[in-house]
Order: structure tokens, then sequence, then C-alpha cells
């Protein structure tokens, strides 16, 4: 039975990296005539992986003082979840929103993948960057229009009302945005991105790791460079026999640097009126009551208010959690993740580099942020396998 109940556990954890291609499961259940069938994949995933833990959980749960702590206060918060939506499916995208990825972590954090799971996993995670990589040439040859019109059926710019796919151009040049297979650029961006960390966990993809980052560099996505280059920095500054190389990295490099600055600049691509534009944002266009300690607004911004202006982008995870939790629940959340993370170099390098990004956006927007950033914190059992 507890063969059965891992591998059933597994099976859920394929079907949320299936959730995360958005534009190849619209396609799949259009072929049936429901398209919208494909929002049901990763709710359906989660609630599989929840439940079998729990009947696992019933025998047997490591949990620590501090897990305690942040979960009682999250169920405390959650309450306000229930009069501050007016449906289902609001209370769903304000729990999703907020709390989904506390509870994907915890569960990851308890369970085992076997040598061949973990293979599986990660070999399934390359051959869809391979497939998304060639899905977005497919975008330079065919053009943005006909490409969404060959995967869709249509082409709306930039966004589509109805099956929210996106397509747009960086910084009004001829470098795509492109969705490929998942749906939108940004999301595909932390796709392939959080691949590659996942990824950079085993020595049997040094080089295979490097095909995600690359689909990483071709979402043109900025806060996705911000994330890898600060992993990729820090990594290397912490290892002290980098300490002489640094040196004379910076000391021959910064002209170099400086002139590619200025080349970049001249074209528009370091332009910081996004930056501006959203610290605007943040002080006039935000009107959320809340309670600075615990937050009491939770399904009043996000995800769960979509179509009501700024308060549903936000564009800051901070602002979202201090709206929703507050800034009690900010603190334990970030106890949380160093609790779960300390044990792990790569990992602590890489939430610290998330951290910074997380300023500029709010993470758990997109499904393939909810889906692979949890399987960080998964534990491996190679030797038992």
């Amino acid at each position: 039975m507890k063969i059965k109940l891992n591998n059933i556990l597994f099976y859920g954890i394929i079907i949320q990296i299936i959730a995360t291609q958005g534009i190849a499961t619209f396609n799949f259940f259009k072929m049936f005539g429901h398209w919208e069938l494909k929002t049901i994949l990763h709710p359906l995933s989660f609630f599989l992986i929840l439940g079998i833990f729990s009947i696992k959980a019933i025998k047997r749960v490591a949990i620590t003082p501090l897990d305690l702590l942040f979960f009682l206060y999250l169920g405390a918060t959650s309450i306000f979840l229930f009069f501050n939506v007016d449906s289902l499916k609001e209370g769903y995208l304000g729990f999703r929103d907020v709390y989904m990825l506390f509870v994907l972590i915890f569960i990851y954090n308890q369970i085992y993948l076997t040598r061949k799971q973990w293979n599986f996993m990660l070999k399934f995670l390359f051959y869809l960057i391979i497939v998304n990589l060639f899905f977005v040439a497919l975008t330079y040859i065919l053009g943005p229009e006909k490409y969404m019109e060959t995967l869709t059926g249509r082409f709306i710019w930039d966004m589509d009302p109805d099956y929210k796919f996106k397509i747009t151009n960086f910084a009004g040049t001829k470098f795509w945005r492109t969705p490929g297979i998942v749906g939108e650029a940004g999301s595909l961006a932390y796709f392939s991105l959080l691949t590659f960390v996942l990824m950079d966990m085993d020595e049997k993809y040094k080089v295979k790791k490097y095909f995600a980052l690359a689909l990483t560099f071709l979402c043109f996505t900025r806060n996705a460079y911000l994330v890898i280059l600060l992993y990729i920095i820090i990594k290397f500054a912490f290892q002290k026999k980098n300490f002489v190389k640094i040196y004379l990295i910076l000391k021959y490099s910064i002209p170099f640097i400086v002139l590619v600055v200025i080349y970049v600049a001249q074209l528009k691509l370091l332009s910081v009126k996004s930056v501006y534009y959203r610290i605007n944002h943040w002080i006039n266009d935000i009107n959320v009551p809340y309670n600075i300690f615990y937050g009491g607004a939770v399904g009043k911004s996000g995800a769960a208010v979509r179509g009501e202006g700024f308060a549903a982008i936000l564009d800051n995870y901070y602002l979202l959690m201090l709206f929703s939790i507050g800034i009690i629940g900010i603190l334990l959340m970030i106890l949380f993740i160093y609790e779960k993370a300390r044990p792990y170099r790569n990992l602590s390098i890489f939430c610290i580099s998330l951290s910074i990004t997380a300023i500029f956006i709010v993470l758990t927007h997109g499904i393939p942020f909810l889906v692979l950033f949890p399987l960080l914190f998964i534990k491996k059992d190679f030797e038992n396998d």
C-alpha cells in the first residue's frame, strides 16, 4: 500500500507539470470540444497530492514548532477569505495566490523520490524544454500572428481575453516574448528557470541544464534575468576558491561591462520606466483596506479580483502578502522558507535571488512557479531505491 500511495502522489506531481503547458493542454481538451477543462488539471493534481499526503500523514508526519505556528497562523488568516470573496472560484484563486505554495513546500519536504522517479521527472522536464525551444523558434519562422493562429485558432494582440494566452515583443524590438506551449512568456521563463535550478541539483544534467538556461534567455523576461544573474553570481562568489577569479574578472571586465551597458541602454532595453510605473501604482492606485499586522484582505487583491485594476496585478509579492497575512505572516513566511532551504546550499542561494525579484512580480500568479518551486524542496531516497 505504501508503494502504491507513493506512486499515486508522484503521478500527481507529473500531472502538475503537464498543467504548466497551457497551450498544449488547451489543444488536447479542444479535441473533445471542451478546452476549458485545461483549467482543472492544476487544482485536481493539487488536491490529489494533498489527499494522498493526508492519508500517509495519519501514520507519520514530521512537523517543527515553526511549521505548527506558521500553519496555525495561516489557518486563522484564511477565515477572512470566506468573507472577502463572492464565489468559490474567487476563493480558490485567493487560496492559490497566498496559501498553496506553502502547503506544497511542507508536503514535498516530507516525502522522498526514488532515483527512478527523480530521473523520470527531470527527463520529462528536459523534453518539455526541448519542445518549447522548438516552438520558440517556430514563432520566428511563422511570425507571431501565424503562430498563434496555428496553435490556438486565432490571433489577438497581446492577451487573448478568453484563452489568456499572450504574445508581445520585447521593448518594441523584433524579439518576440513568445508563449511557447506554456501560454505566456513570463510563465515560460519561470518554467525554464526553475527547471534549470532543478537540473543544477543533479550532476547528470550538468550539460542538459543549459538548454533550460537558453530558453530562459529567449523569453525576454527581465525579472527572470535578474533571478538567474543573482543566482549564478552569488553561487560563484560563495566559493572561496573563486575569490581571486572574482578580483581578476572585475579588474579586466569593468571597461567591457560599461560599454555593453551603454550599448544596451541606447537600445532602451534597460529602461526603468516600468519600475517608476510600478512605484507610482503602489502609491496611488491601490485602495485595499488591510491591517498592517495580520493583513485581513486575502481575496481582495491578486488573482481573486481579476479585472479590477492594479489591485489584481500588484507586481509585488510582498504587497500581496502584506494585504493578505500582514507583517507577522511575512516574518513567519521568511522563517519557514529559511528553515526548509537552509540544509541545501544551492536552494538557499536561489531563494535569496528570488526574494529580491519578488519586489517586482507576484510570483504565485504563474502556474509554473507554483508547480516547480516547491519541487526544489523535495527529498531524494536514492540509497533505498
